[in-house]
């Protein structure tokens, strides 16, 4: 699989990407070989088939496709209702309500991009797998639990789908705060560095300042 799918050089993003492709492929690959063939899960080879790669391809090119889609239109909305509001307002959204705090780590940056683009990939990836999986499910357990079930899959896709706004909102206010100049991303392995000299310095300054008291005597 290694020698067909570069999955050393692709990047965190477009690992997850495949993750929800191929969890998106293995259902709908074990649904229709049990709907065609009639054959028991338990005597599936699916990665050896031949046709589970294309299923993977073509489930991680569709998922990526919408994602695109998806990230288009909210970036668009959520900056539209954004780009008028004060800069209180959002401060407020990443909770800096200092005037002091005019930084942001680079890191939490990519930690709120990362958390879109995980968020982005389940909420996608879950409809598109709905319905093979309650298929498979039904069989096996009964409707009232599997009504249960969609009721819970139901509430929590609403949490992703607010969390996922959320993190569009942090992210677009960084970006309309930093074009405005009023944060700056910075490193904080650099940031770090640079308060613990900063500290050393002072820590000198005093103690020659003592000792010069000391000699004055």
């Amino acid at each position: 699989m290694n020698s067909i799918l570069p999955i050393g050089s692709l990047k965190r993003d477009e690992i997850y990407s495949f993750i929800g492709g191929f969890f998106i492929a293995l259902l709908w690959h074990i649904y229709f070989i049990t709907i065609f063939k009639g054959e028991s899960l338990s005597s599936i080879d699916i990665l050896a088939n031949p046709f589970f790669l294309l299923f993977w391809l073509s489930s991680t090119a569709a998922l990526f496709t919408i994602q695109l889609l998806l990230t288009f239109v909210t970036a668009i909305i959520i900056k539209c209702r954004l780009k008028g509001e004060t800069q209180e307002k959002k401060l407020k959204i990443l909770n800096l309500t200092d005037p002091v705090e005019n930084f942001i780590f680079a890191d939490f940056v990519n930690e709120v991009k990362t958390g879109m683009h995980l968020i982005g990939i389940i909420i996608i990836a879950l409809p598109l797998s709905l319905f093979p999986l309650y298929k498979l499910a039904s069989p096996v357990i009964s409707q009232n639990i599997c009504r249960s079930i969609l009721l819970v899959i139901a509430i929590a896709y609403v949490c992703l789908l607010f969390f996922f706004v959320k993190f569009w909102k942090m992210f677009i206010a960084i970006y309309l705060l930093k074009m405005e100049g009023l944060v700056e991303l910075i490193d904080q392995n650099t940031f770090i560095q640079e308060r613990a000299i900063f500290a050393a310095n002072g820590a000198n300054e005093h103690s020659k300042k003592k000792l010069q008291n000391y000699l004055n005597q």
